[in-house]
């Protein structure tokens, strides 16, 4: 009687339906034994019964995924083999196959035993650690990279800040010394323009304190308005009076139509957006081009635009002037902090507003600052 045609044992049943995954005994003549309910249902089969009798490597053909090759039947006594497999069909599964010998009571080899354990939902949380592992890889490589160009802004920044600090000061200084002195005697027209000298490189002095006051604030979360109607004609034109000593002989068109709308805007925070935007205009476009400062309302907005015909920006720069220390291609050569853009930015957004750049025709750039527009209130009647 072959080994095949041995009925199998309670225990050997036993053993297998223990095992999650599919299991068989196999005979020395390569035929199946015994299997588990596990290894039935991937074959497709309604009961055990079906597979005992059946060529093992009949049943293994059904696990290679197709175009592979197929699984061999070792020898009943050769050495145990381990090994992962695939079995065809949506959704992949990944096994890993066991097969080894298996012993009677009087130590001699009587079947082999062909079990395959689940593999796919190990190799699939191995997969999203895998996956997460380097996502997070990816975020610490950006996060240190921020961290260094952050390091990189720190020092260029405080390099910038000290030279625009510096160099009033040295000014005002020099100027100031020279009237002590008593040394040299000024003329009228030789004092007032030395006290005009100290004056100018105080205003720009004063000018950068505000901007560096202005990002401390924003970055400490801002603080309320203080709110009140203000007329942007008579802003843009104070704006232009503190840059006077920058302006020189420059043209500078003004449109700004008589019946402009007034704004309910903090008129201090306001004025150094405007202003910042017409000092960018003055010291990164050639003094021999004009700049153009017009006023208008669109779609409930109070629009501010500040036109110049300089070198313009490059297509990736439209946003990233906006940026914190970044500062344009064509104005590395000019001294700044790379603040002034993102400030004006921060106080029109502080106002419900918006700030952004366009290609300007002929040449150049232009920013474009919105505020909203309100009703102003009713004047009170007369009794």
């Amino acid at each position: 009687m072959s080994s095949s045609s041995v009925s199998p044992s309670v225990s050997d049943i036993s053993l297998l339906e223990a095992l999650e995954g599919p299991a068989l005994l196999v005979g020395p003549d390569g035929q199946v034994r015994c299997a588990n309910q596990a290894a039935a249902a991937w074959a497709g089969l309604a009961s055990t019964s079906e597979m005992v009798g059946a060529p093992c490597a009949d049943w293994l053909s059904r696990i290679r995924a197709p175009g592979a090759a197929r699984l061999s039947v070792p020898a009943i006594d050769a050495p145990e083999l381990i090994e992962r497999v695939e079995r065809g069909g949506v959704p992949r599964r990944v096994y890993q196959r066991v097969s080894r010998a298996v012993r009677d009571a009087s130590g001699e080899t009587s079947a082999r035993l062909e079990y395959f354990a689940d593999l796919t939902p190990q190799i699939r949380a191995e997969d999203g650690r895998s996956r997460v592992e380097a996502e997070l890889a990816r975020e610490r490589a950006s996060y240190q990279e921020r961290i260094d160009q952050l390091e990189r802004y720190k020092m260029e920044l405080t390099a910038n800040v000290t030279h625009d600090l510096r160099t009033p000061l040295a000014s005002i200084k020099a100027s100031v010394s020279a009237l002590l002195a008593g040394d040299v005697e000024y003329d009228p027209r030789e004092l007032r323009e030395t006290l005009t000298l100290i004056e100018e490189e105080t205003d720009r002095l004063q000018r950068r304190v505000q901007n560096l006051l202005s990002m401390a604030k924003m970055e400490s979360g801002g603080g309320p308005l203080s709110r009140d109607w203000a007329d942007i004609a008579d802003m843009v034109g104070s704006a232009m009076e503190s840059l006077r000593s920058i302006r020189g002989t420059r043209e500078v068109r003004l449109d700004f139509p008589p019946d402009l709308p007034m704004v309910f805007v903090d008129y201090d925070q306001l004025q150094i957006a405007v202003r910042n935007l017409i000092e960018n205009a003055f010291l990164y476009s050639p003094p021999d081009k004009p700049l153009e400062v017009s006023g208008s309302t669109s779609l409930g907005q109070l629009r501010i635009r500040v036109r110049d015909y300089g070198p313009g920006l490059m297509p990736d720069e439209f946003e990233q002037v906006f940026e914190k220390f970044y500062r344009g291609r064509s104005a590395r050569r000019t001294p700044g902090t790379g603040l002034g853009l993102p400030i004006c930015r921060g106080i029109a957004e502080a106002h419900g507003g918006s700030l952004w750049a366009e290609h300007a025709p002929g040449g150049g750039v232009a920013f474009v600052l919105s505020v909203p527009l309100q009703d102003a209130p009713e004047a009170p009647e007369e009794s």
